[in-house]
């Protein structure tokens, strides 16, 4: 009568012993709630400084799209700014409207006329939207793209952490280690607070797989959706435009990431 294998232990994955008690072990922070001092600042960011940056950014966008014959919008860019690109965030960064950087919220209307727009790109950012507002940013991307237009989207692939917790991925060990030295400091090496990480850190809302990312995509009213690799793109301007794989080892961002591409 066969039996079912158990499940791989973490001593599988670190024969060397890499959880042996440490003198300056101590228990990660995941799931954080925001402090009070941005709690108290709340009502005065989005009673007083919102409403002026977006009287503001008018004025950037405007001459963005007045001089770019096909307009690039990145949405929620972080660091990471694409030259000859609108790039777009929602953090404190952005409520300047100045540097090369435009405040926008991703669960808001898009602040861009019908059909102007030839290329969208976000990479690790739509997990932060709850599924509902997921689909609303997606239409409106629709909305504001052209005939043709191209909305790349990277987002991190909840089948490549399942395969990390049960450590059936080549990568497991090596992205546990980077999570956790990266995010934790001297911790417990442990695929359950990785992957604890993954959902309760960062703002996450709601993780996706390619299929389900792609139906979102067509609730949105996109019909025509591809899945290509990271990096690469039948169309030049969207090749190698990725910038999570500088955040990371990039063979962890290659496994890590999916990409797929919605064209009007």
């Amino acid at each position: 009568m066969s039996r079912t294998p158990p499940r791989p232990t973490s001593a599988d994955f670190f024969p060397e012993g890499r959880n042996a008690p440490r003198q300056d072990f101590r228990v990660p922070r995941i799931g954080v709630e925001r402090s009070l001092r941005s709690r108290l600042l709340a009502p005065v960011k989005h009673g007083l400084v919102i409403p002026l940056t977006l009287l503001l950014r008018r004025r950037p966008i405007s001459r963005y799209l007045a001089v770019e014959a096909d307009p690039r919008v990145h949405v929620g860019c972080g660091p990471h700014r694409i030259p000859g690109w609108l790039n777009t965030d929602v953090h404190r960064q952005a409520l300047l409207n100045r540097d090369g950087l435009v405040y926008l919220d991703m669960r808001r209307k898009l602040p861009f006329p019908d059909g102007q727009i030839a290329f969208l790109f976000v990479e690790h950012a739509v997990y932060q939207l709850r599924l509902d507002e997921a689909v609303r940013f997606f239409a409106e991307c629709r909305r504001v793209l052209r005939p043709g237009g191209v909305l790349r989207i990277g987002e991190a692939n909840l089948e490549f952490m399942v395969n990390v917790y049960r450590g059936k991925h080549p990568q497991s060990e090596k992205f546990i280690r980077f999570i956790t030295d990266g995010c934790h400091g001297n911790s417990y090496y442990s695929a359950c607070i990785v992957v604890n990480t993954w959902f309760l850190n960062w703002g996450t809302k709601f993780r996706y797989d390619p299929e389900t990312l792609g139906w979102v995509l067509g609730l949105a009213g996109f019909d025509k959706i591809e899945r290509v690799r990271v990096g690469e793109s039948s169309h030049p301007e969207l090749c190698g435009i990725e910038g999570h794989g500088k955040a990371m080892p990039p063979e962890l961002n290659e496994v890590e990431t999916f990409v797929l591409e919605a064209t009007q």
